[in-house]
């Protein structure tokens, strides 16, 4: 059982009853689920009695995980009609020390079932188990179409744009955007850069302070009207400048989560390392174009503003140092940052010999590790670097989630197989 399936059933109403303290309770609407920080839903309306409550509802499989998550210190969690959980096994407290209510509930095991299958089958390869068929040795030699597939793809989408724009230097930039929004801010990091034109990054590239300023500010997490303190003031007048200078405009307000994201990550504070690496821009583009691949992950190794090393967020002190990004994230750049930036440049130049060696990096990067990956583990696929995972991810992602088998390297092997084998009813 986990949260999603928790909420899944009640938001389809997949539960046998809710009681709280016993007493049973008539669910009128279960709310809309909220996909941002704060309570799970909102608007629900619940009666207990003639009581009727209007408002948000918080789901855990315990009571106990509401501290375990931080509620209890989280003004937003202050006014809950009710924290929805399937064992009460303690009692909780919002921020201002009062009880929250708790109630019970009881679901369904045919749905429950159901559930987990669903989830189980909807994130399966398509052809298995019938890939075990195909040895390692060969599925490693399907890998290599799908590595330039997936290439091509990441650099038809990055590289979209106006022509002129920016050219390499942009296709970086967007990228080491991307993918330092920790993956939960993905698209608004990648909408921030495409709202930012690279002449106004590189005219300003030997001010950090001035990256930031831009790059905040574009990003909507600037409170020009209240600056929470002096830093924030001093930015705001800033970008308030450059925005009137090269006519910028915002993503707006909101784009940007927080939750489930450890504070390191926290946007604000990834908006002040990609100003410390585009400090360096002309080097880190000399770089690139040479494959000088230890001065690429030196020049990534950057710690933020001396402001955010000691701030969370404006006017929100840090009770501990925030030094540069990690191992992991600096991989995670190298792997859909960097190398993709290398092999759009030999692309571009037209160096065939600078694609392969882009490919020949990945190859001595380890292997990635998620979700999708532990997918292809559990039938013996397994990878032995950054290559290999890279091509699993394109395998899944472009060909087993829309069915696309035919175009896969993999099932056509399969295919082949399958061919060879001996009918059946057929004598051996």
């Amino acid at each position: 059982m986990t949260e999603e399936i928790l909420q899944y059933c009640w938001s389809n109403r997949l539960f046998d009853d809710l009681t709280v303290r016993g007493q049973l309770v008539e669910v009128e609407s279960v709310g809309v689920q909220n996909s941002s920080d704060g309570p799970d839903f909102t608007m629900a309306r619940i009666r207990l009695g003639k009581i009727l409550w209007v408002g948000s509802v918080e789901l855990h499989l315990r009571a106990s995980d509401w501290y375990a998550h931080g509620h209890d210190s989280d003004p937003r969690y202050t006014d809950l009609i009710l924290h929805v959980v399937l064992e009460d096994d303690r009692e909780v407290y919002d921020q201002r020390g009062e009880r929250v209510p708790c109630g019970v509930l009881r679901l369904s095991k045919e749905a429950v079932d159901r559930m987990t299958k669903l989830q189980v089958s909807g994130r399966s390869l398509r052809c298995t188990p019938e890939i075990t068929e195909i040895s390692i040795d060969e599925i490693r030699s399907c890998f290599r179409p799908l590595i330039h597939e997936r290439m091509h793809n990441r650099v038809e989408r990055m590289a979209a744009g106006p022509v002129h724009e920016g050219g390499v230097n942009a296709f970086l930039f967007r990228s080491i955007m991307r993918y330092l929004g920790c993956h939960r801010n993905n698209d608004p990091m990648e909408e921030t850069a495409r709202s930012i034109p690279y002449r106004a990054l590189k005219r300003h590239a030997s001010d950090p302070t001035a990256l930031e300023a831009i790059l905040l500010g574009q990003a909507g997490l600037l409170q020009t009207t209240a600056p929470r303190d002096e830093y924030e003031a001093q930015l705001t007048k800033e970008y308030l400048f450059y925005r009137s200078a090269f006519d910028l405009t915002s993503i707006g307000v909101g784009k940007f989560r927080k939750l489930r994201l450890r504070p390191a990550a926290y946007p604000a504070r990834m908006l002040s390392v990609v100003a410390q690496i585009f400090h360096h821009e002309e080097e880190l583009m000399g770089a690139v174009t040479t494959r000088d691949w230890y001065r690429l992950d030196h020049l990534l190794r950057v710690e933020p503003s001396p402001y955010w090393q000691s701030h969370l967020d404006f006017g929100q002190p840090s009770s501990r140092r925030i030094g540069a990004i990690g191992d992991s994230l600096i991989r995670i750049l190298m792997i859909n940052a960097i190398i993709p930036t290398v092999y759009y440049y030999a692309e571009w130049s037209g160096s065939h010999t600078g694609k392969e060696a882009a490919l020949d990096q990945l190859r001595e990067l380890p292997p990635e590790r998620n979700s999708y990956i532990d997918l292809f583990s559990r039938y013996g696929i397994t990878a032995t670097n950054a290559l290999d995972t890279q091509c699993m991810l394109e395998l899944y992602t472009n060909h087993c989630i829309p069915y696309h088998c035919l175009s896969c390297p993999m099932a056509v092997r399969l295919f082949e197989l399958l061919r060879t084998l001996p009918q059946s009813g057929q004598s051996t």
